[in-house]
Order: structure tokens, then C-alpha cells, then sequence
């Protein structure tokens, strides 16, 4: 398979993409997803990037861009050895988003594979726990535009 200039993927994923850190019922869970608006052939960079790194491309219609017929794609990735490949490899060509990869990458590191499913989550020592929550807390802070998030730059 050819190889994908990855300096074109991290400026897409820095201007349509999102990697981060989601609580659930009992515990967190972490997800890397990159949408695009339906360009007449199915999403061909979506595919291809779901070719090369793995993950879904989904259709999703509820998030079609305003005024347009054309239906968004998703493309996620959430494996952890998948999505820490993809996020390494687009991070040192961030501009925007690299203090949310950044966390992201420090969460799959600490948290490992995530289960799927009902299977109930592996038991993390304390100190890993903390470690953990504290990422999620860093997170929200970039998310909400503090501390580099891409808010905070706007405000400036």
C-alpha cells in the first residue's frame, strides 16, 4: 500500500478531526474520529485512511454541514494500538490540535486496550486511576479552551 503523507492527514485532522477522552457509565473511554462531507464517491481519504490505519468509515447523516444535501462520513478509530499509531505519527505536524492528541496519547499509553462491549472495564491500581482522572480533567481544559485548546487562541 502506498504510503499516506501524514502531513496532509494531521492538517485535515487538525481542521475536521477530533481525538479525545469521553467518560462512560463506569469508566472512560477514548476515541479518534475524522469526518467529511460526502464528495460524490463515498469518501475516498476516509477510506484510504481506513485502509492504512484501521477503524470505520460511517455515514452520518445528522451531522450533514448546514445548507448541503451531502451527507457527512466518520471515519473512527479507537483501537488502542491503532489509534496510538495514527495519533504518534500526525502529532509532530499538529498546529492546533496537539495538546488534545498529546493527552489522548498519555491516556491509551496509561489505560491500554479499551474493552468493547459489556465486558466491564480492567481494574487499574489506584495511582493509575488518579493518573487517569487527572488526564480527563487536563483534557476538559483544552476542550473548553483553556490552557492552548483552540478557544483560548480565538480569544486572544
Amino acid at each position: 500500500m502506498e504510503k499516506i503523507d501524514v502531513r496532509y492527514v494531521a492538517g485535515l485532522f487538525d481542521g475536521e478531526g477530533s481525538a479525545g477522552i469521553y467518560p462512560q457509565k463506569d469508566c472512560f473511554k477514548y476515541s479518534c474520529t475524522l469526518g467529511q462531507a460526502d464528495i460524490g464517491d463515498n469518501s475516498p481519504i476516509l477510506n484510504e485512511l481506513c485502509n492504512y490505519y484501521g477503524g470505520k468509515v460511517f455515514p452520518s447523516p445528522n451531522r450533514r454541514p448546514k445548507k448541503s444535501k451531502k451527507n457527512m462520513y466518520v471515519w473512527y478509530l479507537n483501537k488502542g494500538d491503532e489509534a496510538l499509531q495514527f495519533l504518534k505519527e500526525i502529532y509532530p505536524h499538529l498546529r492546533i490540535k496537539q495538546r488534545e492528541v498529546d493527552l489522548t496519547i498519555k491516556f491509551i499509553e496509561l489505560c491500554g486496550e479499551q474493552r468493547e462491549g459489556k465486558k466491564r472495564p480492567r481494574k487499574l491500581k489506584k495511582q493509575q486511576r488518579l493518573d487517569r482522572f487527572d488526564l480527563y480533567t487536563q483534557f476538559l481544559d483544552v476542550r473548553d479552551g483553556q490552557n492552548g485548546g483552540i478557544a483560548g487562541i480565538r480569544n486572544e
